[in-house]
């Protein structure tokens, strides 16, 4: 990792016991795993699927707080909250102000599973 994910990500490496390593192999799985269930969170939200949102929104935030647990993840839970109340409205609004930020987010992580050791 750079200096700059250490700084970054220096509460992600605090959970894996600053294991290096670890935190690189679970940025390859997220972002392996990551784009498709952006895609099938879009799908669900022009669909208008609230159980499913729920769903893949919360596999999400469980898959990227390893790295982050502050916005934007945080910001997962409103839209889960929102999705359980079968409100689209709020479900797409809230989607629709954080999803370059969770995009941005899947950048650094990627970024982190491509450093060469």
């Amino acid at each position: 990792m750079t200096d700059d994910q250490r700084i970054r990500f220096a509460e992600a490496l605090k959970r894996v016991a600053g294991e290096e390593d670890t935190l690189q192999v679970l940025a390859q799985i997220t972002s392996e795993d990551a784009p498709e269930l952006l895609s099938n969170l879009d799908d669900a939200i022009a669909n208008e699927d609230t159980v499913v949102v729920a769903q893949i929104a919360h596999a999400l935030k469980g898959m990227l707080s390893v790295f982050e647990t502050g916005d934007p993840v945080s910001e997962l839970q409103p839209i889960i909250d929102a999705a359980r109340r079968r409100d689209v409205e709020s479900m797409r609004s809230l989607y629709r102000a954080n999803s370059r930020k969770i995009q941005a987010l899947l950048n650094e992580i990627d970024a982190v599973s491509l450093v060469e050791n």
